[in-house]
């Protein structure tokens, strides 16, 4: 390698593998660049890819610069080293004395497991802290008109594909864990609804706020300062 512009090649190509690799399991780049482990696993293949394409830079370089040229045999170089490390830790197995000693396959298939288990723990608490911030938001665009909050539940569950026996079996039970806690029965509904459905919550708020801005904007400006 001559430089950092290889380095800085190298390590690009290995983030946007990694990226393709992960994203169709946990389906949000936002997770995946906010997990931790997900760098660890970017650093571990990146210092392979480098060695990699050191040893193909070495054995395969004035071949590649003859079939592409100069210009494109770094590129060339760095794809077939990213590609290659992957395939190389996938089916290297270290043995002694025909003793399997290290499956490097597995490690790397472990190690990988580890990094979507923790992209997904930390969707899910993305995602809770998400409902919770609107739950509050609902709570407090509706906490004063129980009616339209037990209709939401309503409709929200039924889309759900429960039942009205259902419903109003659900809304019991949240009436009765009010009575038995320090949270209101609002409170409660509105964290049900963005439980269940966090758009469509959302989409409530939004509506709300909308609705309001517009009633405000239409009133003469003598009663809209008063």
């Amino acid at each position: 390698m001559s430089g950092l512009p290889e380095l800085a090649m190298l390590a690009t190509a290995t983030l946007v593998y990694l990226i393709i690799d992960t994203y169709p399991v946990v389906k949000s780049f936002r997770d995946i660049l906010a997990t931790g482990s997900f760098w660890l696993l970017l650093v571990l293949f990146t210092v392979l890819n480098v060695v990699a394409f050191g040893a193909l830079s070495i054995t395969a370089g004035p071949k590649t610069v003859e079939w592409v040229g100069p210009h494109a045999s770094t590129v060339a170089l760095v794809m077939l080293s990213t590609l290659g490390t992957v395939g190389i830790l996938q089916s290297l197995t270290l043995k002694i004395a025909d003793y399997k000693f290290v499956d490097l396959g597995k490690l790397v298939d472990g190690l990988r497991g580890r990094v979507l288990e923790d992209i997904a723990r930390h969707s899910a608490d993305r995602q809770r802290m998400r409902a919770m911030k609107v739950a509050d938001r609902l709570h407090d665009l509706f906490g004063s008109n129980i009616l339209v909050l037990r209709d939401e539940f309503a409709s929200t569950m039924a889309f759900g594909g429960q039942t009205a026996a259902q419903v109003i079996d659900e809304l019991n039970k949240l009436e009765a864990e009010s009575a038995a806690s320090n949270l209101s029965f609002s409170k409660m509904l509105s964290r049900r609804i963005a439980q269940t459905d966090l758009p469509r919550a959302e989409r409530l708020c939004d509506s709300f706020q909308v609705a309001s801005a517009t009633s405000v904007a239409k009133l003469p400006s003598s009663q809209s300062g008063s």
